[in-house]
């Protein structure tokens, strides 16, 4: 990022938001008078998480969020012509002995 303020957007999905909503609702039950709108929260929210849990949670994150198909790409095509006939033979043989769908 640069030295200027620069704001970021995110949209959140309907989930997030729901979530959002229901966590500033139960706080105003606890303090009325607080000086607190979403994008204040969601802003604490992230750097709370930033500060403790992101370092442990990244690599979880990073493998949710991968690019599945290039990844298998990139690793069936760094296959030896041996390896890629045992795949082939291997997905061909689980694909005949998977049970029938109830």
């Amino acid at each position: 990022m640069t030295d200027k303020k620069s704001k970021l957007q995110a949209r959140l999905s309907p989930k997030a938001q729901a979530a959002i909503s229901e966590m500033l609702t139960e706080l105003y039950v606890i303090e009325p008078n607080l000086i607190l709108n979403t994008s204040k929260f969601v802003s604490f929210l992230l750097s709370e998480y930033k500060e403790k849990q992101f370092d442990k949670s990244k690599d979880s994150i990073a493998h949710h969020f991968r690019d599945k198909r290039k990844d298998a790409k990139s690793k069936l095509s760094s296959l030896t012509e041996e390896e890629l006939e045992a795949a082939i033979k291997y997905l061909t043989k689980i694909k005949k002995v998977s049970p029938p769908n109830p």
